[in-house]
């Protein structure tokens, strides 16, 4: 579930929009959090970008939800409608 509602956020933007702040962002809130995941990286090998993030911070979490709380929340309740 987690991956469709990843894949339906980044669909949801213009190509090339979604960022790896995006991402993190989505995957800090429920129910897209893993609560088993240690840590996280990010990697773009074509820019050198690398990132690894090991906690997300309550101010990440609050965002996040402001970010993409409705988007997840509905997104959820679709796939769970259409099983």
């Amino acid at each position: 579930m987690r991956r469709l509602i990843a894949r339906n956020l980044i669909n949801s933007k213009p190509p090339g929009k979604t960022t790896t702040e995006d991402l993190w962002a989505l995957l800090s809130i429920e129910p897209c959090l893993a609560h088993d995941t240690v840590y996280t990286v990010a990697m773009q090998p074509s820019t050198g970008y690398y990132v690894t993030r090991v906690k997300v911070t309550e101010y990440q979490e609050d965002l996040a939800n402001l970010m993409f709380g409705n988007f997840v929340r509905n997104e959820f309740k679709e796939l769970r409608r259409r099983k």
